[in-house]
């Protein structure tokens, strides 16, 4: 009887530790595609504002020209 508790109780921790491997790769693999989606959305603020900049600096040599 100690041999089936003991061969039980291995089999359900190597079950119960493969299901807690493939959920800690789902959590990863979702963590770095979130990173990835938020790299790209600073990079693309990062454009607008630089375009923004650039808009406001002719703007503002427009107004001393006309001075």
């Amino acid at each position: 009887i100690p041999f089936i508790l003991v061969a039980t109780f291995t089999m359900l921790n190597l079950f119960i530790a493969v299901v807690v491997n493939a959920m800690q790769q789902d959590y990863h693999e979702e963590e770095v595609a979130q990173a990835e989606a938020a790299h790209e959305e600073r990079e693309m603020l990062l454009s607008e504002v630089r375009a923004l900049r650039q808009d406001v600096q002719t703007l503002s040599g427009q107004i001393r020209s006309r001075e």
